[in-house]
């Protein structure tokens, strides 16, 4: 079965249980030439269910590969595998090749409707409290990954985040650079969702350290934040904003304290701001 929408081709494949022969040369082929056409336009993201390409499962044994890649299915008994390890990486080509990542996001498969009406840039938006904010054209923006949603609610609670070190460096010197404000989105890592927007207040004291983190130990140097929004946004709502200096990956494909082109930035907020309403 093939699902096709603007950015997404999905190829969902039956569970061997139901087929003597899983997968025929002639399906090959086809995923071969769509996984050409995705690699040809960089805008088309090929996906498989159960995942043909997982390394190990030897469901296609002497059959070959595409595209560098070797075809095996899983070898799940069911329609849908039972947990995200099992599921391919978000196959745009331009990457896939070369690494196996999955966009952290176990509803991936369910083709959203995306918003009736594309956001719009602009620059002042409303905080979870009601009062507006503006946000500046020097404004800088980042992508703040966390290994824990503890440390996530333990920022909202005090008021400060700290990075690591090189993250706390390339935060440092943004915030010196720019009179414009630098804005964080913030997301916990395998959770697949956004929780959150702040905007840093100060430069980062490196001097100081807090006991409020799950691992309090391991990170050094903290600075003041003032949470904007505080809002779940799942990554498939932001699958379309691609971040050109990370490979031209989706936001939610973003390592920690990843810096977002402006005009990504302020449509993240604007989904931030209007989503749920």
């Amino acid at each position: 079965m093939l699902l096709f929408d603007s950015s997404l081709i999905i190829f969902k494949a039956p569970p061997a249980s139901r087929l003597e022969d899983p997968c025929t040369p002639t399906t090959l082929q086809n995923l071969k030439r769509a996984t050409r056409l995705a690699d040809y336009t960089k805008g088309i993201d090929i996906v498989c269910t159960p995942n043909i390409w997982a390394t190990g499962n030897n469901y296609l044994p002497g059959w070959g590969s595409a595209t560098g890649v070797n075809l095996r299915l899983s070898n799940e008994t069911d329609e849908t595998p039972s947990n995200t390890s099992s599921f391919p990486s978000s196959m745009s080509l331009a990457s896939s090749r070369s690494q196996s990542f999955w966009p952290d996001d176990s509803d991936y498969f369910d083709l959203p409707d995306l918003p009736a009406n594309p956001t719009t840039f602009k620059r002042t938006f409303t905080r979870s409290g009601g009062s507006k904010f503006d946000v500046s054209g020097n404004a800088r923006f980042f992508v703040i990954k966390s290994y824990s949603n503890l440390d996530v609610r333990a920022s909202m609670r005090n008021g400060i985040w700290a990075s690591t070190e090189l993250g706390n460096k390339r935060l440092d010197k943004a915030f010196r650079e720019t009179r414009g404000g630098v804005y964080l989105f913030f997301s916990v890592n395998s959770s697949a969702k956004f929780c959150g927007v702040a905007r840093m207040q100060t430069a980062i004291d490196f001097t100081q350290a807090s006991d409020i983190w799950a691992e309090s130990s391991r990170w050094k140097g903290i600075f003041p934040v003032e949470w904007l929004i505080v809002k779940e946004i799942p990554n498939r709502l932001l699958r379309h904003l691609r971040v050109v200096l990370n490979e031209n990956k989706p936001v939610a494909n973003s390592r920690d304290t990843q810096e977002l082109p402006f005009d990504i930035g302020l449509s993240m907020m604007g989904t931030f701001e209007t989503y749920g309403e």
